[in-house]
């Protein structure tokens, strides 16, 4: 009377599976019979749609001309905490804003601190090699006063010395 399909149990039935598994009191693999009668995946409009609507949203909020326009379209139980919400970003955008600017500042605060270092040591090294430098030239003139000296005092040796042969 009936027709020989395959025996279903409840939670087949729940689930939408095909037939009993093979294995079991009469042996076989595992694998349940019924070919491609398997259960289909049940999509969730929270994997598909809402990751859209989500950029659209954020796309929205962050420009604001175009969140202007938009509003209107908007049903009124989330206009105003959508309005609120936008008015928070917007407020954090500029706050973040002032934030960069005043990094900034204080980056070219530093750079113009480093670069006056940097020339203060450059002419504090100047100086140093012109002290340097004056040093060297008066140890130079005193050596060549020292051997003047020395040479005239040769001189006058060798004259006294010549006037003693002359006397002897």
């Amino acid at each position: 009377m009936g027709g020989g399909g395959v025996r279903r149990r409840d939670s087949d039935r729940k689930r939408g599976q095909g037939g009993e598994r093979r294995k079991g009191e009469h042996g076989g693999d595992g694998k349940r019979k019924g070919g491609a009668r398997g259960r289909k995946k049940r999509r969730h409009i929270d994997s598909t749609v809402y990751p859209y609507l989500h950029r659209l949203l954020l796309f929205l909020l962050f420009d604001t001309e175009r969140f202007d326009d938009l509003v209107r379209y908007i049903p009124l139980v989330w206009r105003s905490w959508l309005s609120s919400f936008h008015h928070d970003i917007c407020n954090f955008k500029e706050e973040e804003e002032k934030e960069e600017e005043e990094e900034e500042e204080e980056e070219e605060e530093e750079e113009e601190e480093e670069e006056e270092e940097e020339e203060e040591e450059e002419e504090q090294e100047e100086e140093q090699e012109q002290e340097q430098e004056q040093e060297q030239e008066q140890e130079e003139e005193e050596e060549e006063e020292e051997k003047e000296e020395e040479e005239e005092e040769e001189e006058e040796e060798e004259e006294e010395e010549e006037e003693e042969e002359i006397i002897n």
